[in-house]
Parts: C-alpha cells; sequence; structure tokens
C-alpha cells in the first residue's frame, strides 16, 4: 500500500499515447502502478504539442525509471 502522501511524479514523457500505454503496461507487468495522463488533448488534433506522461508514485519512481531504460535499451 502506498503512503498516503506519496505523490505522482512523471517518469517518461511523450507526444504519443500508444508508447505512452506500451510503457505503462511494462510497468504494470512488474508490478507498478501506472497512469497515462494528457492524451485528451492528443486526441483532440493536438498531438504536436501535447505531452502525454506516464506516471507513477514517488515511492516507485526509480524502479519505473530503470525498467523503462530496460525496456527502450532491448
Amino acid at each position: 500500500m502506498q503512503p498516503i502522501n506519496d505523490k505522482l511524479v512523471s517518469v517518461f514523457a511523450c507526444v504519443d499515447a500508444g508508447t505512452a500505454h506500451v510503457l505503462r503496461n511494462i510497468l504494470e507487468d512488474n508490478g507498478i502502478p501506472a497512469r497515462v495522463t494528457g492524451e485528451s488533448l492528443a486526441h483532440a488534433g493536438l498531438a504536436n504539442i501535447a505531452n502525454v506522461e506516464v506516471v507513477v508514485f514517488e515511492s516507485q519512481e526509480a524502479e519505473a525509471r530503470k525498467l523503462i531504460d530496460q525496456s527502450w535499451s532491448e
């Protein structure tokens, strides 16, 4: 269970919601709860300026970043 004061932090940002969802799935498959934010702007035709982000709890930020780095280097 997350501490009550554990805030959400961005661990990845892009303009492609599909990429963000792939990363979210990788994180969740490895036990890290994650959310995709900002995709409503991408769907509204603002994909070139939208900032779609994958966010996790701050307490899991380091682990999430490590997993993202490993996933991108394979």
